[in-house]
């Protein structure tokens, strides 16, 4: 009876954390040097709506795990948030606000794909996030601008 006990104590708290966390493989090497190809990151499933849309909205220098299209899920980190002027390197809407509900993103790879080619992406298309404790937010707004002065 205890052993039941304890196995249905098991099972409920490992449901919970498939509920709350997601194990994510990153695939490629769009983020290196911070994260390499067939490294692995336990993230927490965004629930947008849950306690709030800010609650929901990722902070610059976050990865974020999340579905553009139907090739799968990517990886990358968060550069701009909604109200943020679009940095130069996005030269089609340079000088423009990103909208409500909406971030723009960048691998740490200066060759890697981003929102120059995927666009804004949707809150809702996050899945997950990791709070990557390697770099910080003011790192990641350093490193947008830096990659904006090399390429632009």
């Amino acid at each position: 009876m205890i052993a039941l006990a304890l196995a249905l104590a098991i099972a409920a708290l490992a449901l919970a954390a498939r509920r709350r966390w997601v194990i994510v493989t990153v695939r490629g090497h769009s983020m290196e040097p911070t994260l390499h190809d067939g490294e692995r990151l336990v993230a927490r499933r965004s629930r947008p709506g849950r306690r709030g849309a800010r609650a929901a909205m990722p902070a610059i220098g976050d990865l974020v795990v999340f579905l553009p299209d139907a090739l799968g899920y990517r990886v990358k980190r968060v550069v701009g948030v909604a109200g943020d002027v679009v940095p130069p390197w996005l030269s089609a809407r340079a000088g423009e606000r990103i909208p409500a509900g909406h971030v723009i993103v960048r691998g740490d790879n200066p060759r890697s794909e981003g929102s120059r080619e995927l666009g804004y992406i949707a809150i809702g298309s996050i899945i997950a996030r990791y709070r990557d404790k390697r770099r910080t937010p003011r790192d990641a707004r350093n490193s947008a601008a830096r990659s904006a002065s090399i390429e632009g």
